[in-house]
């Protein structure tokens, strides 16, 4: 199909319009931000647009999105479509709360329950650095550096609310297992 073909049928489908919309307000040098919030940011944006790109390549759109993404991505990243790129297989899926509840039966419920106990010491460990992080947050005088401190606490929050909602998701597959 020609490039001009694959474009105009990407402006009818919704995904692919979001994709256009995400890729030409994305950040693509996040990662040399020398501020911690805009690296995160950045990171979140890349995250979304990767599981919207699984979702485009499982509807079998793989060659419309990668037209979308060679016209709209900047000269240095318009190779780096990821083409194979899949929904994520794992049993805990991609950290949703719309996670099934259904066991893996390939996965028994003591390596869920391994899964548990790895998620939550995770979630303890983050919870002693955003102390740490606090603590030294209120001693500092530098508003530069409170600045690049709160980023790097609400990075962390964000990381414990992260394993938090593992240990919560995989509590409610535990449950279903007969």
């Amino acid at each position: 199909m020609k490039l001009k073909t694959l474009l105009r049928e990407a402006n009818e489908n919704p995904m692919l319009k979001e994709l256009e919309q995400r890729l030409k307000s994305h950040d693509w040098w996040y990662q040399y931000s020398d501020d911690h919030r805009y690296w995160v940011r950045g990171g979140q944006e890349m995250d979304a647009i990767r599981k919207l790109v699984a979702q485009i390549n499982e509807a079998g759109l793989e060659k419309e999105g990668e037209a979308i993404w060679k016209k709209t991505a900047p000269d240095d990243f318009k190779s780096w479509y990821p083409k194979k790129l899949k929904e994520a297989t794992h049993p805990i899926g991609s950290l949703g709360r719309d996670m099934s509840t259904t066991p893996n039966p390939n996965i028994s419920r003591a390596e869920y329950e391994a899964d548990v106990k790895l998620w939550s010491s995770k979630a303890v460990e983050f919870e002693k650095i955003k102390k740490n992080l606090e603590s030294r947050l209120k001693r500092t005088k530098n508003p530069n550096h409170k600045e690049t401190l709160e980023g790097e606490i609400e990075y962390v929050q964000d990381q414990i609310d992260t394993f938090e909602g593992m240990v919560y998701d995989l509590r409610r597959i535990i449950k279903n297992i007969k």
